[in-house]
């Protein structure tokens, strides 16, 4: 019975099997989802795209029991793309017996885990070459996906954990151009640095408000004692904090995606007594639409210029709260409380606080998990993402503990971080202290004036003409540098000279010298661009003519990059005069409402309004309407409830990733592994979540020796349609009664079972043969064999039978028939001479 006990433990003998559409494969690794429409069709649907582009490393994880192999050998693979596929090593073997590896295209390899490192260093795959392209995904096989056998499950787990960390170490940084392109929308705003908080709040109490689950619990204790902690929150929160009331001091923002306003467009709603600190790349439509105090952080342009601030706070990534932090320890704060940065899951599969776009999706069930101590000191899962935070947040720490600046943490169910200490909420109320908040700010800051305005948007305006000038220079050269590229080559009717690689070098040394405040922004902005020039070839030998594209690809990529930043350029200049526009005594409201539409950034009505109530400007019928439309426009934007994100998060919530999940944790006695799915399970309200949590209920009975309580949640699970989790639970059921030497209700399982698939025929047949019925179990593998007839194990076993039960001619035909498909099979052999002596 050890085959039903684990389908996985049996791989090095499990027969091939094969369907109507010809595919083989192993049942314990697919059961029998090519079954209705053939690998084939079902690859077309899943990879529709997935050799569509040139140049692109494909990561996939399993290969169906070969069947992926077969499908790519038909396709042409794209100049430049490989695909590296990464499978269990007992699957491996299997696959190279069958002659699966054979005959593939040497830029596709099938690896193990353990090889992935030697494929990372190999110069053949360049895996680092394409992660700083961009070029590379990972995928999923249908194996993996479902994860039948629960080491797929922690296969792709580990495979997404070094992908993760290449794709971090590598690409962070590389993709410049969002940065620069919402740096430069925000040079208007962009006016006071963070910087002039320096040290303001020695001796005083900072809350940190994240967006994890435990913010929740938090809230009460931070609102009984607002007078005596300065509140710094996350802008993806605001949602929360606008439903209970609560008004940060500081609200913080970073990321420049479009989705960030989505999720953080609440902040807009808070009064002027919040001050928002923001990076310098962070959503335009945050920063130009925010009607209070903001305070930046990095360099105002993105070029060498007097006007970027010598004295800037520093602000570390990877995730606002890093940032928060790090400004924290900056403003002088001796003790810094943590709440709702959890870092973590809770016990409901929750990653994020009560009203957050992430908390309206369902429970997440992730396919790629990793755990960590908790401050109570249970395991909690996380994502990659999360757990490099707690590396990094515990770095920034250590650091603040060096200057004199303690860390808190009032959650029992955060993550655990170095040097945070945790302490109860009792003993936190207990040590503080008044804040005196409005007494420091009114120290540090005076009110904005629009003169003091006024005279930023001339000088920015005066700098992005200097920039323009000096980028259509930038591209004239680039021009120039391409005609001489052309001549040094012999190309588009010059004659080859090497005078233009003497030009060439002057051109290249006046760049680097007089335009040295530009050139590397130039350089850099389209940087995956540069990199390709001496990427992704087969060799390493540079030949005349990679050579001469090596030297056009450049100075296009030169010449690109000038016409994008001087369009870049030509917008911020129209912004900022609207901006300066805005401040006229008679403004053109024409100029004013155009560039609001083109930005979208109904919101600015309302700063205008409120600025504009400390002159006395009236304003025309027609242009108080309009400005009643963008009011209204702009109230409707914050009451919509976003969904793009709601539907993202609602992918992980993905049921056959729950049930794969659970088997692994029952696999390996993780309690609070299984817990957690059914905290998670119950929050679903749906007939398909229910039989999952009788399945992952009764896994928690086996665990706790409760038989009785485990056969009843299986029998919970028993439905009309065949389904994966009914599989699960009839093998549960007849493992159980095994165990208890209930042949009779093993034997109605199994009979259910084998229905579903011919490799539950064999556990049937020896169930039946066990109980005395031995002409069932005959007939039962004959059944077998008709469905896998090339499986001498079978026929070796059916040949015995057939001697054990006098019936000499069935059996010297079973031994026969194995040695006419392999005839030095040494058993039927035996077998065969034993039967014909004894005749």
């Amino acid at each position: 019975m050890e085959f039903i006990m684990d389908l996985s433990q049996n791989l090095s003998s499990e027969a091939f099997l094969t369907n109507k559409f010809g595919d083989r494969y192993l049942y314990s690794i697919n059961r029998s989802v090519f079954n209705h429409s053939g690998s084939q069709a079902m690859y077309q649907k899943r990879f529709p795209d997935l050799l569509g582009k040139e140049e692109f490393l494909h990561i996939l994880v399993g290969t169906d029991s070969g069947l992926f192999l077969q499908h790519i050998k038909s396709k042409r693979i794209p100049s430049g793309s490989k695909i590296l596929c990464i499978e269990l090593p007992e699957i491996l073997s299997r696959l190279k017996d069958e002659g699966a590896l054979q005959n593939l295209d040497e830029r596709v390899q099938c690896i193990s885990l353990s090889e992935l490192t030697q494929a990372e260093e190999d110069s053949k795959f360049r895996m680092d070459d394409y992660f700083m392209l961009g070029q590379v995904d990972l995928r999923l096989s249908f194996a993996v996906s479902d994860a039948f056998i629960p080491e797929y499950r922690e296969l792709v787990w580990n495979v997404q954990q070094i992908f993760e960390k290449k794709k971090w170490s590598i690409v962070t940084g590389l993709d410049r151009e969002l940065f620069i392109r919402t740096q430069l929308m925000n040079v208007a705003e962009n006016r006071f640095s963070v910087a002039v908080f320096n040290r303001v709040f020695i001796g005083k109490t900072a809350v940190l408000l994240g967006g994890g689950p435990s913010l929740d619990a938090a809230l009460s204790w931070i609102q009984r004692n607002r007078e005596k902690v300065v509140v710094l929150a996350v802008s993806r929160i605001s949602r929360r904090l606008c439903e209970v009331g609560l008004v940060p001091d500081f609200v913080f923002s970073i990321d420049p995606q479009v989705v960030s306003f989505e999720v953080s467009k609440e902040m807009l709603k808070f009064n002027q007594g919040t001050i928002f600190i923001n990076g310098y790349h962070v959503s335009p439509h945050l920063l130009a639409q925010w009607n209070g105090v903001s305070l930046y952080s990095g360099p105002l342009f993105p070029w060498n210029t007097p006007l970027n601030i010598a004295k800037d706070f520093p602000h570390p990534g990877p995730t606002v709260t890093n940032t928060a932090f790090a400004t924290a320890v900056e403003m002088g704060f001796s003790q810094i409380i943590l709440a709702g940065v959890d870092l973590c899951f809770d016990s409901e599969g929750n990653s994020h606080a009560l009203g957050s776009v992430e908390r309206s999706a369902a429970p997440q069930f992730s396919q790629q998990q990793y755990w960590v101590k908790t401050n109570c000191g249970k395991d909690a899962v996380t994502t990659y993402a999360m757990g490099n935070a707690v590396t990094i947040l515990g770095a920034q720490v250590k650091q603040a503990m060096e200057r004199g600046c303690k860390t808190l943490n009032s959650s029992l169910d955060a993550a655990e971080i170095p040097n945070v200490e945790y302490l109860s909420v009792k003993d936190i109320e207990n040590g503080l202290l008044p804040a005196d908040t409005e007494e420091a700010l009114a120290k540090t800051w005076q009110n904005d004036i629009w003169e003091q305005r006024i005279e930023h948007y001339e000088k920015v305006i005066s700098e992005l003409l200097r920039a323009q000038t000096k980028f259509k220079q930038i591209k004239k050269l680039s021009n120039d540098a391409l005609k001489y590229n052309d001549g040094l080559f012999g190309r588009k009717g010059k004659k080859a000279d090497f005078k233009y690689k003497i030009k060439m070098d002057n051109l290249e040394k006046k760049l680097n010298r007089s335009y040295a405040d530009f050139m590397p922004l130039v350089q850099s902005f389209d940087l995956k661009k540069i990199i390709k020039i001496t990427h992704i070839k087969e060799s390493t030998e540079w030949t005349d003519k990679e050579i001469e594209d090596a030297g056009r690809l450049y100075y296009e990529s030169l010449r690109n990059s000038s016409e994008c930043l001087i369009d870049l350029v030509i917008d911020a200049v129209e912004r900022t005069r609207s901006r300066l526009e805005e401040e006229q005594a008679a403004p053109d409201f024409s100029q004013i409402f155009r560039q609001w539409r083109k930005d979208n950034i109904p919101g600015r009505a309302g700063i205008w309004q409120t600025r504009s109530l400390q002159r006395g400007i009236c304003l025309s019928t027609k242009d108080k309407k309009t400005m009643a439309d963008f009011t209204a426009e702009f109230v409707a934007i914050l009451s919509k409830k976003e969904i793009h994100s709601v539907q993202q998060q609602s992918e992980n919530a993905n049921l056959s990733v729950a049930r794969g999940n659970a088997l692994l944790f029952f696999r390996n006695h993780n309690f609070e592994g299984l817990n957690q799915i059914i905290s998670s399970l119950n929050l679903l309200d749906s007939d398909e979540s229910g039989r999952v949590a009788h399945l992952v209920n009764g896994y928690l009975a086996e665990l706790d020796d409760n038989q009785e309580a485990a056969l009843n949640e299986y029998q919970g699970v028993i439905a009309d349609d065949i389904d994966p989790v009914l599989e699960d639970a009839l093998r549960r059921i007849s493992i159980l009664a095994l165990k208890g030497n209930d042949f009779e209700n093993a034997g109605m399982a199994l009979q259910c079972l084998a229905s579903i698939s011919p490799v539950y025929i064999l556990q049937y047949a020896e169930i039946s043969k066990l109980m005395g019925n031995v002409q069932q179990a005959v007939n039962l593998y004959a059944d077998y064999l008709e469905q896998v007839p090339n499986d001498t194990n079978i026929m070796l076993k059916l040949g015995i039978i057939y001697k054990e039960q006098g019936i000499y001619e069935g059996a010297e035909m079973m031994f026969k028939a194995v040695l006419e498909l392999n005839s030095e099979n040494s058993a039927a052999e035996r077998l065969l001479a034993e039967l014909r002596g004894n005749l």
